[in-house]
């Protein structure tokens, strides 16, 4: 079988062969780095995360009411929301509040009232303002206050902080610190005391 020589090709099939062009391969050149940005950008984008840096904790023995304060910073691109933080076994969420960095933050009042968040609501009538959910623009760095309600004989040494973030697309995702970590150890600490 004798091969085809170019003088010797269908006419109608030269059509559909792509011709060189400049602009479509400075185009798909550009696709390329696009797609290639984005899919750097897709993990902070669709799963954002906090970065948990120093904390602290109060009580107060008689009421099982304790309060954490974390310092985050978000990381997602070009915000994320945060939007709860989870119970622990043995610790109740009873608020949660978020402070931008150079705003107050009040001291809760950690006292043997039983009534949840009535009783902080009354002595501080603004919290709802800071309550979750919080929007966290890209590296924005501030103070989350939980406020729990801890029964120390039930608390679980190995579970950590849960926070469950929303991205700019709308999707959720849940970040669990160790229980190791800055933001879930003033809680062990404070029941080992």
């Amino acid at each position: 079988m004798a091969e085809a020589t170019v003088d010797e090709v269908d006419p109608t099939l030269a059509a559909l062969v792509p011709r060189r062009s400049t602009v479509r391969n400075i185009v798909m050149s550009l696709v390329g780095l696009v797609v290639l940005v984005l899919a750097g950008l897709s993990s902070s984008v669709l799963r954002p995360t906090v970065a948990a840096y120093t904390s602290g904790a109060r009580s107060i023995e008689t009421s099982g009411r304790a309060e954490t304060t974390i310092s985050v910073t978000g990381l997602g691109r070009p915000w994320l929301t945060l939007e709860s933080v989870g119970d622990l076994p043995g610790a109740t969420v009873v608020g949660a509040w978020y402070y931008p960095q150079g705003a107050t933050v009040p001291e809760l009042p950690v006292d043997d009232h039983e009534s949840g968040l009535e009783d902080v609501r009354s002595v501080l009538p603004d919290l709802d303002t800071a309550a979750l959910p919080q929007r966290l623009d890209h590296l924005e760095t501030g103070t989350l206050v939980i406020l729990w309600d801890v029964d120390c004989d039930e608390l679980d040494p190995d579970r950590g902080v849960e926070l469950e973030l929303g991205s700019v697309f709308g999707t959720t995702s849940h970040q669990v610190f160790d229980a190791n970590s800055v933001a879930s150890l003033p809680l062990l600490q404070m029941c080992q005391t």
